[in-house]
């Protein structure tokens, strides 16, 4: 009986304390930190593995993400402009351009053109005369009356060509007899006239 007096055991007998335990601890089963009762230590074993691995994936994880991000900003080719296209193309400049007068435009020739025809001499009474000679895009004039002869510098102006006689611009023109205003040259039909009714010149 577990209740019995403890006593002295006869030698090769067992004490009533030792059958029922008393003064004897049974040795504690060695147990891993997660181990639960009745699991096999290679299935604890294994739980703590996956666990580990798992943590180690929810750090590994972000951390590569950031690499691959950084990666991908440095690997980042640089922005490439697009070649300036050329510019229309530039211009002859004046100086490789021939120069043209004044004289050499289409409004200038016309004009020209109707001056030419006052080129010539031109005669009136009493010796008195007009000559019209032409001088680049100039014109020169001669005029001999009773005050000798006088030259002038002319330049064309629409149908007539233009002079400064005295500190006054006067003008040659194209005229009839008539138009001229002079006495005796009704009947002449190419004249010009400088001054109607006193300076008349025809081509006899």
């Amino acid at each position: 009986m577990c209740n019995a007096v403890e006593g002295g055991a006869a030698p090769g007998h067992r004490s009533p304390l030792d059958r029922c335990g008393v003064g004897k601890q049974a040795a504690p089963t060695e147990r891993t930190a997660h181990q639960q009762p009745g699991q096999p230590k290679v299935y604890v074993a294994l739980t703590n593995i996956m666990k580990n691995n798992k943590m180690r994936r929810l750090v590994i994880l972000p951390l590569l993400a950031i690499a691959a991000f950084a990666i991908a900003c440095t690997n980042t080719p640089p922005e490439t402009k697009p070649p300036a296209s050329p510019g229309p193309a530039a211009s002859a400049s004046p100086a490789s351009s021939p120069a043209v007068s004044p004289s050499g435009s289409p409004a200038a020739n016309v004009t020209s053109g109707k001056a030419d025809s006052l080129v010539g001499k031109w005669t009136a009474s009493e010796n008195a005369s007009l000559t019209v000679a032409k001088k680049g895009d100039k014109f020169s004039i001669e005029i001999v009356g009773k005050d000798g002869t006088k030259s002038f510098e002319g330049t064309a102006k629409g149908d007539a060509i233009e002079f400064t006689r005295n500190g006054k611009t006067e003008s040659v023109k194209s005229a009839t007899g008539t138009e001229t205003g002079v006495k005796g040259l009704e009947k002449e039909s190419t004249c010009v006239v400088v001054s109607k009714g006193t300076e008349g010149y025809c081509r006899k």
